[in-house]
């Protein structure tokens, strides 16, 4: 009688044939409880880095990710990858290679709130740095003070440097401001905002606040459509609440019409995330 093989153990390092397309899909997309194949499948999906492991675990963990998430095509670009030798997406890194500006705080790894909510937006990203949605414009992120929209934000412009693409991170006033500083010139006007076009991806931090003039708007007008026109995608961040009426007419007030027209369906409301992660100041 044949010796019975025992199954192998999911911690040793998996084979670099990456497991069958059919099963990763049925893996990621079925609310059924996990054969020990699927299970095994999975675990090997995630060592071998084809997704980034924090928002992998949690597709895993949840079994059914977010509708909008294109996880066939998804799965699908990253397993001929692989079998390609191109190479699995890596995961988000600590260190700002590409990515320039990103503040102190939010150079760590994202607070478990954020990365559970954020398996759509990470999925979105991956898609567009595979070529796989060279159209995504970004996302604006949206909802009260302290639920993350920032490490969110941050997150993905890792997620962009560790993949070998440029990313920036800004606050809007700084970034009106530098291109105000140099108007007169022609020029410098150009290489300002320049730097604002380039990156593969463009983080826009605190968006909302209500502009002196409309030339300043025609700033941040100018920055996305170009951006838009070369296909590169932009963050952007506000507390104001895009889903309730008088939020999204403040909002569209403030950066006008053309702006937020872009991000239409790209919207993501941190309310929904839990609590505010901010720690509460004490005063003397």
């Amino acid at each position: 009688m044949p010796r019975k093989t025992s199954s192998p153990q999911t911690e040793t390092l998996p084979s670099t044939t990456p497991p069958p397309l059919s099963l990763i899909i049925s893996t990621l997309g079925s609310s059924a409880p996990l054969t020990e194949q699927e299970e095994a499948s999975a675990k090997s999906m995630l060592a071998m880095g084809l997704v980034p492991a924090k928002v992998a675990q949690f597709i895993l963990d949840a079994r059914v990710p977010p509708p909008e998430v294109p996880v066939a095509a998804l799965a699908k670009e990253m397993v001929l990858r692989v079998a390609e030798g191109r190479g699995p997406l890596r995961a988000p890194t600590l260190l700002a290679g590409k990515a320039e500006g990103i503040p102190h705080r939010y150079s760590g790894d994202a607070p478990e709130q954020v990365a559970k909510n954020i398996v759509a937006l990470m999925a979105s990203a991956g898609a567009c740095l595979l070529g796989n949605d060279p159209g995504w414009p970004g996302v604006i992120l949206h909802g009260p003070l302290g639920r993350g929209k920032t490490s969110a934000a941050c997150e993905v412009l890792r997620f962009f440097d560790a993949n070998g693409k440029s990313g920036l991170f800004t606050v809007l006033y700084d970034m009106v401001g530098e291109i105000k500083s140099v108007w007169g010139s022609d020029i410098a006007e150009k290489a300002a905002a320049s730097r604002f076009i380039r990156p593969a991806l463009l983080v826009v931090d605190e968006v909302g606040v209500q502009f002196d003039t409309e030339a300043e708007r025609n700033i941040l007008y100018s920055i996305i459509v170009a951006r838009h026109n070369k296909g590169f995608p932009t963050i952007l961040t506000t507390n104001d609440d895009l889903d309730a009426d008088d939020g999204r007419a403040a909002f569209y007030d403030s950066v006008g019409f053309r702006v937020a027209s872009r991000f239409e369906g790209a919207l993501i409301n941190s309310g929904a995330w839990g609590g505010n992660l901010r720690t509460p100041k004490i005063g003397f």
